[in-house]
């Protein structure tokens, strides 16, 4: 909904009102699969209960911990590009381009695993390993394919991608 209203109304949007309108829209998306989840479970009481939610936060703290981290180590070399070297901001924006290459290859080999989990899920109700198995190199092999096709593309054509991307 907010990059609907972004698309609809360019000129006449601002920051905030662009994040209370994706604020409401969470809300609202909240909202309507907390009702869906419970119909579907047929659960009759929501019951809450802060201890169990603080042993849920005290045990998974050490992995968002992990995560916060290593989001912030993918993201600071670049920042510590621009402030290292005499040119600095040049060899910044080389690296943005190339993680704006790595990154858009990443998320095509997300959504292969994105597409695989339930079938992987399916066959391991199915107790069906041989299946598994087969999935498992078959997804190696094409995300494989992918990965090297990606590697050699970029290696031998990166003039003509960068100048096709930033004409």
């Amino acid at each position: 909904i907010g990059g609907l209203t972004l698309l609809l109304f360019n000129e006449s949007i601002t920051i905030s009102v662009f994040l209370w309108i994706n604020i409401v829209s969470y809300f609202i998306s909240m909202t309507l699969t907390y009702f869906i989840i419970r119909r579907q479970s047929k659960i009759e009481k929501f019951t809450f209960h802060s201890k169990t939610l603080i042993l849920i936060v005290k045990e998974s703290l050490p992995w968002s911990i992990v995560a916060l981290l290593m989001t912030f180590y993918t993201r600071i070399d670049g920042i510590l590009l621009k402030y290292m070297l005499p040119d600095g901001v040049y060899h910044c924006g080389v690296y943005a381009f190339s993680y704006r290459l790595i990154d858009s290859s990443y998320n095509a080999l997300y959504l292969l695993s994105i597409f695989l989990m339930p079938l992987i899920a399916f066959q391991k109700t199915s107790q069906n390993h041989t299946q598994i198995i087969k999935i498992v190199r078959n997804s190696f092999l094409i995300s494989s394919i992918m990965a090297l096709g990606f590697i050699i593309l970029c290696y031998f054509g990166a003039e003509v991608i960068y100048l096709k991307l930033y004409q």
